[in-house]
């Protein structure tokens, strides 16, 4: 198994067997691409973690598009994956922003709150009925606020509003894709954060950031 599956793997077997959950009312979910790679293995490799583990109880349902599996007395449904891909867009943009606004936050563990406050609202989002279309836009638009309103502190201040917002605007990385980006009306002060911090990894480079304003202007 290679580094990643390990991560993947062990960040799983680590929830599993942290208590929280009840392992008899557990089945785990895991994407199977069909590949040769680790996206393909992923599913026996927890199979056999859950195994070694004395979990083998636990089922894991392989998410596939090309009948891998057939998983038995499990369907999806139109608004389970609405929902499921609301939740992947709601953690990626909730985890662009915190590292975005963590490190220049004016008091400790702002960042941290206010990722606690949003989560909650997330999940209680996801787990009504229905698509929630119009208030998944709504959540995404005011957690996009909310962390860009975040007091920041003197240092990142001076170099947040020093630096050239409209330079993310004409990244050619990353143009705008909607009438209201072409017509300089993006968040300015959110695409300062893309600015004022420098790209040291793929985490932390204006690139990241951009899908997060691009949610909440689409």
């Amino acid at each position: 198994a290679c580094y990643p599956s390990l991560i993947t793997i062990g960040q799983i077997m680590d929830a599993v067997l942290s208590g929280k959950y009840d392992t008899d009312k557990l089945a785990i979910l895991m994407s199977q691409t069909g590949g040769g790679c680790r996206a393909s293995n992923y599913v026996a490799f927890i199979r056999l973690a859950l195994e070694k583990a004395g979990l083998s109880h636990i089922p894991v349902v392989s998410v596939n598009l090309n009948g891998m599996e057939k998983n038995e007395g499990f369907t999806y449904t139109a608004t389970m994956i609405v929902r499921a891909a609301q939740a992947v867009a709601y953690g990626d943009a909730l985890q662009q922003m915190i590292y975005r606004v963590r490190p220049y936050e004016l008091e400790p563990g702002s960042t941290d709150a206010l990722h606690a406050k949003w989560r909650k609202i997330c999940i209680a989002s996801l787990t009504k009925k229905g698509f929630g279309f119009g208030e998944y836009k709504q959540n995404i638009r005011q957690m996009v606020k909310e962390f860009d309103t975040l007091p920041p502190r003197a240092a990142a201040l001076h170099r947040r509003w020093t630096s050239r917002p409209s330079a993310a605007v004409r990244n050619p990385i990353s143009p705008p894709a909607t009438s209201a980006a072409r017509a300089g009306s993006w968040p300015v002060r959110w695409w300062s954060w893309c600015a004022a911090v420098p790209p040291t990894s793929s985490v932390c480079s204006p690139l990241a950031a951009c899908p997060t304003t691009l949610w909440a202007r689409a």
